[in-house]
């Protein structure tokens, strides 16, 4: 049985207890962040038309696609950077799919086609030919998940692009990020390669080694 979503306090750093340690560990972090920086992503793709099992949770949910008229029930459960973030995505007719409960969001995922997207958080661009598109930024509040929300999410979004005529689908994840990794594998999709991104002081680099 789910909890009913609630309106505020669902975004999961704010379930986190501030303590000393986590408070000391933050302010080390962002230290080092000022000086160096190094992530490791890896690209992933799924052929539209391999074949695909249909992969559906086991609420009650409503899909549908996000517009700028929806910004008030996100700004509800998410920080203010990501509303800023929304709005420029938005303004650049990208597309957000978004699952209800009882008339609440309760999870998003980000897709776009633009042939030159740029991930800042990489300082990498993303080559996105004519026949494939770019699935990233996903959440789904903390009560709803693991029950098959993101799988299903994958599977909507991946049919209306094979509906578009799109042959593939690509996604970036973080090396750490186990959970979404299994996920997009449960899926099809398949890894292509590891984008490595480093930065010390100001100088940047960003690199890509097929698998």
């Amino acid at each position: 049985m789910v909890k009913q979503s609630q309106n505020i306090g669902d975004y999961s750093y704010s379930q986190r207890k501030i303590t000393p340690v986590r408070l000391v560990r933050f302010i080390f972090r962002r230290l080092v962040h000022l000086f160096y920086i190094i992530s490791i992503d890896y690209l992933m793709e799924k052929n539209l038309k391999d074949e695909e099992n249909e992969i559906k949770s086991s609420l009650n949910l409503e899909w549908r696609l996000a517009g700028e008229d929806d910004l008030p029930a996100f700004r509800n459960f998410l920080p203010r950077f990501y509303i800023t973030a929304f709005i420029k995505r938005f303004e650049k007719n990208e597309h957000c799919l978004v699952a209800t409960y009882e008339g609440r969001i309760v999870y998003f995922c980000w897709f776009t086609w633009d042939e030159n997207y740029f991930n800042n958080d990489q300082d990498f661009w993303i080559g996105i030919d004519a026949d494939k598109a770019y699935i990233y930024d996903a959440y789904t509040r903390l009560s709803f998940r693991n029950q098959g929300i993101h799988q299903e999410a994958y599977c909507r979004i991946n049919k209306r692009l094979l509906d578009m005529g799109k042959k593939y689908s690509i996604a970036m994840m973080n090396k750490k990020n186990l959970n979404s990794i299994f996920t997009a594998l449960q899926v099809g999709f398949k890894l292509k390669g590891t984008i490595f991104y480093r930065r010390v002081l100001w100088h940047k680099k960003s690199w890509f080694v097929p698998s």
